[in-house]
Order: C-alpha cells, then sequence, then structure tokens
C-alpha cells in the first residue's frame, strides 16, 4: 500500500487575470471579470477530470507549446515582483524552464526540461532534437534521468 501525501496548494498566475490551483482535490480554475475575459468564472475539476484534462493537454503539447510561444512575449502580469504574492509561480518566465542532466542512449548528455512525468516520478518526457524521448531517473545521480531502452 502506497502513503498518501496530501499535496500542498501550488497557485499559477497566468495572463489576464486567471490562476490556476492544484492541491489533493483536483485543480481549481478562476478568471476574474475584466475587459478581456468578459465575466468572471469559476471551474473545479476533480482529481480525475484533472487527470483527463492533463492527458489532452500533454497530447496538444507541441501546439500549445508554438502558440504560447508566440503570444507571450511583451506581455507582463502586472503582479511580477509583488512580495504579498511570493507563493505564486511567475509564469513570465515561461522560456526558462528547470532542466535536468539527460543520459542519452548514444552516449551523450543534455540539458533538457523533464515533463509529463508519471505520479510515481519513475518516467518523463523530454524532447530533444525535434523527437520526444521517454527518459528515468538515475537513482544514484539525484536530479539526473537517462533515456529509456
Amino acid at each position: 500500500m502506497t502513503n498518501f501525501h496530501p499535496l500542498p496548494p501550488e497557485t499559477v498566475n497566468s495572463e489576464r487575470d486567471t490562476y490556476f490551483v492544484i492541491n489533493d482535490t483536483g485543480i481549481t480554475i478562476d478568471q476574474e471579470e475584466n475587459e478581456y475575459n468578459g465575466e468572471a468564472q469559476h471551474i473545479k475539476l476533480t482529481p480525475r477530470a484533472a487527470w483527463d484534462l492533463l492527458e489532452l493537454l500533454y497530447k496538444h503539447r507541441q501546439v500549445l507549446y508554438h502558440s504560447t510561444h508566440l503570444a507571450l512575449p511583451g506581455m507582463t502580469p502586472a503582479w511580477i515582483g509583488d512580495p504579498q504574492r511570493s507563493n505564486i509561480v511567475d509564469s513570465s518566465k515561461w522560456n526558462e524552464p528547470d532542466t535536468s542532466a539527460i543520459h542519452l542512449a548514444d552516449g551523450r548528455t543534455v540539458q533538457a526540461n523533464v515533463n509529463g512525468k508519471a505520479l510515481d516520478g519513475k518516467s518523463g518526457y523530454v524532447f530533444v532534437e525535434g523527437r520526444d524521448i521517454e527518459v528515468e531517473p538515475i537513482v544514484d545521480q539525484p536530479g539526473a534521468w537517462r533515456e529509456r531502452s
């Protein structure tokens, strides 16, 4: 039996007064009323619905990646630098993802962002040189991953 560790709430403030909160009860999406959004909206997803959304987003990640790279430059959220909101992830750093050492099957080591991580943390994916590569963590090298064979 796996021990359950509650997920503390994590908040992401996106553009145009949109907020995402994830915790062990699911995902909440809030959008404030403004000139861009129209009416305020509140959406609460169960963990299963959140997982289904995650799978859909992962399936279409390349389109979303390219769409956001075209849309985000020049947009500066007003809350950046506000010490009252220090627990909120700064979405202006979309082009500076955390990277890890990835040991490829051909012997090379590259730096890449591991995404699509399994809930158990035993696999993930990286996008290297135009291809998706499934990776697994290297047990004796924390933070390092290797291509799955």
